[in-house]
């Protein structure tokens, strides 16, 4: 995850323990963990600075692939197109390659 304080300052953490309203991370390079609560939907660390916490689920979440993610030749959407209107066929179109 990324915590990112009212400075601008930007950390890398990793979870320890999670609850609805309260969280506890490890901070490379420091000995304690840091904790944070979260009030009215904003979370606010130990120094009741309000922080933004970025988790790398939300993170994946969030991303859309791009229209070139997502094309590919005819003849492997061809294959695919087969396989999903014939599922058993499967075996079948690997045996022929072989």
């Amino acid at each position: 995850m990324t915590i990112t304080f009212p400075d601008g300052t930007r950390m890398q953490a990793a979870q320890l323990t999670r609850s609805a309203d309260t969280l506890r991370v490890a901070v490379r390079g420091e000995d304690d963990a840091r904790g944070f609560i979260r009030i009215s939907g904003a979370w606010i660390s130990e120094e009741i600075d309000s922080v933004r916490i970025e988790f790398e689920w939300d993170k994946r979440r969030n991303t859309i692939p791009s229209q070139d993610d997502c094309i590919c030749d005819k003849r492997l959407a061809g294959r695919l197109i087969a396989r999903l209107l014939n599922p058993e066929g499967d075996e079948a179109m690997s045996l022929s390659r072989v």
